[in-house]
């Protein structure tokens, strides 16, 4: 995954740093163009600073536990909210996502305007932003896990009726766990929810941890320019406008660090 024009320009010593990431990684970097480019960004810009990433697979709440528990210093694949803002630090960020709702193909609802919040159950990620979405539509039945597996067999099975996911996940889902293997498995409902970018995060009260997130950003700094980049956003599904609005995502935050 990693671009070999993107090494360390000194020869010092290679420092590994755990990183929690998603269970079973390797598969979301198969079936997800967002998850994949966002991991190959954080690999290439931790290269660039002699920093090797350790993957630590986990769930999402177990991540967090480990990243406030000490035993982790980053965590990927986290969407910037206002309240993990007022404890965490976030890298600059990585590949667009968006959080939606998701229904199997058969469900005829075809927009959130025409769900029975009331009745309705949906599945989420426990301590996910979507969990918090969920709620502020006003769903009555939400079924919350650390469990993302399970989630997906509940919906096969009929015991929920929708998932609030961010994109990225569907591809992981259609690809490996549903019955039809297809992409097309599932069916977004309406629009998505919320916009955001994937980001890596640390603790916000770890000096070391801080000083390690300045240096994986200003890595991502300095591969940004680079048309292996412009190539990567391509191969994972993404368009020239999609780098170009990452490219000025970065360039922003820069300039307001300034």
């Amino acid at each position: 995954m990693l671009c070999s024009v993107f090494t360390a320009s000194n020869t010092g010593a290679v420092e590994t740093v755990n990183i929690a990431v998603f269970e079973q990684h390797q598969r979301y970097i198969n079936a997800s163009g967002a998850y994949a480019l966002s991991w190959r960004l954080m690999e290439a810009a931790a290269a660039l600073q002699n920093i090797k990433l350790q993957p630590i697979e986990s769930s999402w709440q177990g991540a967090i536990s480990r990243l406030k528990g000490g035993k982790v210093p980053l965590v990927f694949a986290a969407f910037k909210t206002k309240e993990r803002q007022q404890w965490a630090i976030f890298s600059l960020p990585l590949a667009p996502d968006s959080s939606a709702i998701f229904t199997l193909p058969d469900n005829p609802v075809g927009s959130r305007q025409h769900i029975d919040f009331k009745s309705a159950s949906i599945g989420v990620s426990a301590g996910s932003v979507q969990e918090r979405f969920a709620k502020e539509l006003g769903f009555k039945n939400i079924y919350s896990t650390k469990e993302r597996a399970q989630l997906y067999r509940m919906l096969e099975e009929g015991r929920l009726t929708y998932l609030f996911f961010g994109q990225s996940m569907i591809g992981y889902y259609c690809l490996y766990h549903a019955n039809l293997d297809n992409r097309d498995c599932m069916r977004q409902v309406g629009e998505p929810y919320d916009i955001n970018e994937v980001h890596t995060i640390a603790l916000k009260s770890e000096l070391k941890a801080k000083q390690l997130m300045d240096r994986l950003n200003q890595g991502l700094l300095a591969i940004s320019q680079s048309q292996d980049i412009a190539l990567w956003f391509a191969e994972e599904g993404f368009t020239q406008r999609n780098y170009s609005q990452w490219q000025f995502a970065l360039q922003k935050h820069t300039e307001a660090l300034h």
